[in-house]
């Protein structure tokens, strides 16, 4: 099925998205795969880093650490606690019935 057929049967709004891995060369992102898209079609895309490395079969190898390096892994737990101090506690406000009345909380006036 190509993308026209998919637009056309949905409505003229095309539902899909397409996941492939590119290469980055010369200035230019080079999908991994041929893809079926119409010859100077302008897209949006949302670049994200690759997935693990092949042959990463250890959280170590994922993570990028020696976790045999204790000051390695006591830099990442300061990291991870730094970041999960900063959202805690956003919810004390005190009031105890948000969930009851969250509309009155969000779209009350000011």
């Amino acid at each position: 099925m190509n993308i026209q057929t998919v637009a056309r049967d949905h409505k003229e709004r095309p539902p899909w998205v397409i996941t492939t891995t590119v290469m980055y060369e010369g200035g230019v992102l080079r999908p991994t795969r041929t893809l079926d898209l119409p010859e100077h079609g302008t897209f949006r895309a949302f670049i994200l880093p690759a997935l693990p490395k092949a042959g990463a079969e250890t959280l170590g190898d994922i993570l990028g650490i020696d976790l045999s390096d204790e000051a390695q892994l006591q830099a990442l737990a300061e990291s991870q606690h730094q970041a999960v101090m900063e959202i805690a506690g956003l919810g004390q406000s005190g009031l105890t019935d948000v969930s009851e009345h969250h509309d009155r909380y969000l779209y009350a006036s000011r």
